[in-house]
């Protein structure tokens, strides 16, 4: 047995989700006391909390429930993801000055539809499982294609 072995951290180990829950808090307050809230500031500041919401739903699921049993953390967590799509695009089109709302306002659509899905489904997330390296989520095995079209 070796007394000097080194910790070793895994893309999706506990130790690591905390690391970077902590890092996006810390960049989203950051960005709302250094920068003037505009369109552009508020949207990177979503961003940065759904990927904070997704690490601490991902650690819950892993580390034991707080709040929440895992079934509930794993919807948590897939609303979380569900709202990163329409968040870049429409964060692309404010940085591009591109007035066409469309697409930004269907990306919302859409991650809405899926949102109501995961929350209101029984079977919208069967379950979240750790296994060490990673998480997984389950789903509707005909639900994977559309989400993943999405």
């Amino acid at each position: 047995m070796n007394k000097f072995k080194k910790l070793k951290l895994y893309c999706f180990s506990p130790p690591v989700m905390l690391a970077t829950l902590a890092i996006e808090l810390v960049l989203a307050l950051y960005t709302f006391w250094r920068y003037k809230l505009n369109a552009v500031t508020r949207i990177a500041m979503a961003l940065l909390i759904c990927l904070a919401l997704f690490q601490w739903a991902e650690y819950n699921v892993c580390e034991g429930t707080i709040f929440l049993d895992s079934l509930g953390w794993a919807k948590l967590g897939y609303v979380a993801i569900t709202m990163l799509p329409p968040l870049g695009i429409h964060l692309i089109y404010q940085l591009s000055g591109d007035k066409r709302r469309w697409i930004p306002v269907l990306g919302y659509i859409l991650a809405a539809l899926f949102v109501g899905y995961f929350l209101l489904e029984a079977d919208g997330v069967k379950a979240g499982a750790c296994l060490g390296n990673y998480v997984i989520f389950e789903n509707r095995d005909e639900f994977y294609p559309i989400y993943a079209g999405y």
